[in-house]
């Protein structure tokens, strides 16, 4: 099961390298700035933020690498700091990736074990769901229900 999903991971990876080149431009994303955003990216999952100015003091943190304080951007004369916040990226991306893991095993075992009308019927269920889910309040991007 696990030999499957390391081949599928794979696969995946080798194909969406080249596909990075035409989905920039659709993000707004400049062609030459790809490799300093899955740099970026890459800092944020070790938990460092990116998204810095050293002319600010609005809300200091410290860089991993070389220990020197770096700041946020400081806009609207400081009440509004917009900056990343990396420190809890690594358990975010963590669990995503143990809780997929844990999904597409379930899914090659239910196929296993039975067969392809008892995985149809479990994904119906995962629309009801999903939405219950994304009705909770404390999932971000939470929709109140109209009743």
């Amino acid at each position: 099961v696990v030999y499957l999903n390391g081949w599928v991971a794979l696969y995946q990876f080798l194909v969406s390298l080249p596909m990075v080149i035409p989905a920039a431009p659709l993000s707004d994303l400049a062609i030459e700035d790809i490799p300093k955003n899955m740099q970026n990216g890459m800092l944020c999952f070790l938990g460092q933020n990116s998204i810095v100015n050293f002319s600010s003091t609005v809300n200091s943190s410290t860089d991993l690498l070389t220990g020197s304080p770096k700041y946020c951007y400081d806009i609207n004369d400081g009440r509004n700091p917009v900056c990343d916040d990396c420190s809890m990226g690594p358990i975010y991306v963590t669990v995503y990736l143990i809780f997929n893991i844990a999904y597409n095993i379930c899914l090659v075992c239910i196929l296993k074990y039975g067969d392809s009308n008892i995985l149809w019927l479990s994904m119906t269920f995962m629309v009801p769901l999903c939405n219950f889910v994304f009705y909770m309040p404390s999932v971000p991007g939470h929709v109140q229900p109209k009743l």
